[in-house]
């Protein structure tokens, strides 16, 4: 009776199996390093800022030669138009150049950022997309404050640095 060599199968059968076992670790390890989507960001005040806003006062550069530079808050006349809709889309119509796009809630602090459907100019530099701070009384629904980030340089506001809305009924 023969009898096999126990070396001999080793060496057919474990480069077989080292293949085989590296592919299913190999798997293994893509299967499980897949990403899972997160949430969109839900904050409080999500369904409240939905709507027309009316831009009422801005706070803005009134002297850039004192020490430091002077900034006031000033009522608007004629104001400019935030329109937030419910399918994440908007009308802003600050920049005349382009006033419509999309927009989503960033970060752990309340900011939306606006991602236009063409490029503004801001201080110089073409962009799409701009960052608001959202400041608003919760007690109230009708007013609306923002910060634009987009109108500070290292000496601070050179620019309407924040504004208040109402809402257009």
């Amino acid at each position: 009776m023969y009898i096999p060599d126990i070396m001999q199968i080793n060496k057919k059968i474990m480069p077989k199996l080292k293949h085989q076992l590296f592919f299913i670790i190999l798997a293994f390890i893509i299967i499980s390093c897949e990403t899972v989507d997160q949430p969109p960001l839900i904050y409080a005040y999500s369904n409240k800022i939905i709507g027309e806003w009316e831009q009422v006062e801005k706070f803005v550069l009134v002297d850039s030669l004192s020490n430091p530079a002077r900034n006031e808050w000033l009522n608007t006349e004629i104001g400019y138009s935030l329109k937030l809709f419910e399918d994440g889309t908007f009308s802003y119509t600050k920049f005349e150049e382009c006033t419509t796009g999309s927009y989503e809630y960033k970060g752990t602090i309340p900011v939306i950022e606006l991602t236009f459907d063409c490029e503004i100019e801001i201080l110089g530099v073409k962009t799409s997309k701009i960052s608001e701070v959202i400041i608003t009384d919760q007690s109230q629904n009708n007013q609306l404050q923002l910060e634009h980030n987009y109108g500070k340089s290292t000496k601070g506001c050179v620019n309407e640095c924040f504004s208040i809305f109402r809402r257009v009924e």
